[in-house]
């Protein structure tokens, strides 16, 4: 906080991040004062793949009271800002400290599929799946307080331009982080399938062009003839 910047305001929010008003020069938060369950990180934070192209996405997150003190880790991919409830998203993917599965949420039947991190299988969910053979969770020692998701996810279907990657955590309390943006995914592959669609077109309007010179000639011929 700048020195001298009057203070009109401080408390704790509902997900513990302490907060300062100022008057007229902003907020200012920090999410490591009375807090829970702490937002991560993504590595990398900027992607950029084809369509149909495998990538692991690593979460690192904490907790004051251990790494087993997380609930839960919620990975979304969404275009924009639109990370909250009701709005699209390409992946929802979640861990659940409890069960120690692993769920994708299926926006056609309204509810997550589950299923355990190593195992072959791959959940699809919206315009993402999640490969669970490469994908794992795994905290830092007993009672560390720093765990680590790897998630192998692979863009299908729609997905399309550039996506945000947020990421939520909430604690066995139920207090948690808000859905942080922590960076970006590009993906190129909608477009590629375009052109190539656009050039398979091409070909076949060429090809009967064609074959529509040949039988031309071909009749002029047994006219001559």
């Amino acid at each position: 906080l700048p020195r001298g910047v009057p203070i009109t305001g401080i408390g704790i929010s509902p997900n513990r991040a302490l907060f300062v008003g100022t008057m007229g020069a902003g907020m200012w938060w920090r999410r490591d004062v009375g807090a829970a369950a702490g937002s991560g990180l993504n590595a990398p934070s900027e992607l950029s793949s084809g369509l149909g192209t495998q990538r692991l996405v690593v979460t690192t997150c904490s907790d004051p009271k251990g790494w087993k003190h997380v609930r839960s880790i919620e990975l979304k991919l969404a275009e924009g800002f639109g990370a909250e409830d009701g709005r699209p998203f390409a992946l929802w993917a979640r861990f659940d400290q409890e069960t120690g599965k692993v769920g994708v949420y299926d926006p056609d039947a309204h509810r997550f599929v589950e299923g355990v991190p190593g195992e072959r299988r791959v959940l699809h969910g919206g315009h993402a799946d999640l490969d669970l053979a490469r994908t794992s969770v795994k905290g830092q020692g007993p009672t560390a307080p720093t765990v680590k998701a790897t998630w192998a996810v692979t863009p299908v279907g729609g997905a399309r331009g550039e996506l945000q990657q947020f990421l939520r955590v909430t604690d066995d309390d139920g207090f948690g982080t808000t859905w942080d943006r922590l960076g970006t995914w590009k993906i190129s592959g909608a477009a590629s399938r375009s052109v190539a669609y656009v050039v398979a077109v091409i070909g076949i309007v060429g090809l009967l062009a064609v074959a529509v010179i040949v039988r031309r000639r071909a009749r002029l011929r047994a006219g001559r003839s």
